[in-house]
């Protein structure tokens, strides 16, 4: 019996299509040759989610031919998807919040973690675009992630970037901790774009910037509005970003699934009230804006780890030509489970 309904696995298909980070995991699985059983083990989900953030990175040299090139290849990657999504083990995608394996990583500005040490939301302001302030909270709260099997979205993405973190931080320790979350905290769950539309329509920001600031990737993406303001300055007409205070009055967090991080980052909504486009949250997280934990225990530090698979975006050159790549030929020529040592014991 499937784990899902048919209409929601194809309404999640749908999404991941749409979605450029969707197609470019899909492309990433794809071009690595990588089964669909495989895929969908939570550490190669998490390692191919992370490749695919820094490769539609919006300041990438190559971002517009990335942008061009992932679009044209929503139909050849839609049996991937879907093969993904009906194993079970991706029902964690799109699960509310595991309250009881949050893990938290230290960042520069902090080496241990305790309620004492929470800091609040700093006070709202006016935030240019561009600006990651108007789309996420960066003082005050708490990030965490979800440790599924021992991994984690963001120890994916730290892994990634693992070179940069220690030419910032040296050979200093890295705290790491698991959480375990209150059952009474009122959390809102993004599992979708209209998750994301609705919450910046339900509470809605204003978000400015100077059109001399920013490059022409932003300005591709979000379409500029002369304001009254002067001809340097505009208001971009009806963009709804989320008015974090007035969120904290009705939620104690937001917790942005891994599914919804796939599904939602650079999609834009639009609707009557306005339209909305999450993106640079990077990873499975949930934002705390309160402390809301009954306990804490410290994990070994955080330190690199060998990555299970080695994962691949296809070449400049497929992205020049168009080439339709690894889908032809059939998911029993790629790699499966009883070939891969690594993962036998876990799919």
């Amino acid at each position: 019996m499937p784990h899902t309904h048919h209409n929601d696995i194809e309404e999640k298909v749908d999404d991941l299509l749409r979605s450029p980070l969707g197609c470019a995991f899909l492309a990433i699985i794809d071009e690595s040759e990588i089964h669909p059983a495989v895929a969908a083990v939570p550490e190669i989900s998490m390692q191919a989610a992370a490749i695919a953030i820094d490769e539609t990175y919006i300041w990438s040299t190559i971002h517009e031919e990335i942008m061009e090139y992932l679009p044209r290849q929503r139909e050849r990657l839609e049996g991937l998807a879907r093969a993904i999504l009906q194993d079970p083990k991706t029902d964690w995608w799109f699960a509310p919040l595991n309250r009881q394996s949050q893990a938290w990583v230290s960042g520069h500005y902090a080496k241990t973690l305790s309620s004492e040490k929470f800091v609040p939301l700093s006070p709202m302001r006016k935030s240019p675009i561009g600006d990651r302030s108007s789309q996420k909270v960066f003082g005050g709260g708490l990030y965490t992630s979800t440790l599924v099997k021992g991994a984690s979205s963001w120890k994916a993405l730290l892994n990634e970037d693992f070179d940069s973190i220690r030419s910032r931080k040296g050979t200093a320790p890295i705290p790491h901790y698991r959480l375990n979350a209150c059952k009474s905290a009122h959390i809102y769950e993004i599992r979708s774009p209209l998750d994301w539309h609705r919450l910046c329509v339900n509470y809605p920001a204003i978000c400015f910037r100077n059109a001399n600031d920013y490059g022409r990737q932003l300005d591709k993406i979000y379409p500029l509005k002369p304001t009254s303001k002067g001809t340097n300055e505009f208001k971009l007409g009806n963009w709804l970003t989320p008015d974090w205070h007035a969120v904290t009055n009705d939620y104690d967090a937001i917790h942005l699934t891994f599914g919804g991080l796939l599904t939602s980052d650079k999609v834009r909504v639009e609707t009557d009230e306005g339209w909305s486009m999450n993106r640079i949250w990077d990873a499975e997280q949930t934002l705390w804006f309160r402390w809301m934990f009954e306990s804490i225990e410290r994990l070994p530090d955080y330190a690199a780890t060998e990555r299970p698979l080695e994962l691949s975006f296809p070449s400049l050159l497929s992205l020049n030509t168009g080439a339709t790549l690894r889908c032809e030929t059939g998911p029993d020529d790629r790699r499966t489970p009883s070939t891969l040592s690594a993962q036998r014991n876990k799919v």
